[in-house]
């Protein structure tokens, strides 16, 4: 876990201090492979998601018989 200063903490909010300080995002803010894994967990439990993604995944298969 990542400690951060409290002038830290202030600048950066309560959420994104939380999301450095377990571990799903480095002090620079973008995404650890943890914070990946756990937003790829989250979207494919997501009902809706998965059913737009397979309707595009319809789209593109049927696109790309078209062009052959």
């Amino acid at each position: 876990m990542n400690k951060l200063t409290s002038a830290q903490k202030r600048l950066l909010g309560k959420d994104i201090a939380s999301q450095i300080e377990a571990g799903f995002r480095n002090p620079n803010l973008s995404l650890t492979r943890g914070g990946k894994r756990f937003i790829l967990e989250f979207l494919s439990a997501d009902k809706d998601v998965n059913v737009a993604l397979t309707k595009r995944a319809n789209e593109i298969i049927e696109e790309s018989k078209k062009d052959n």
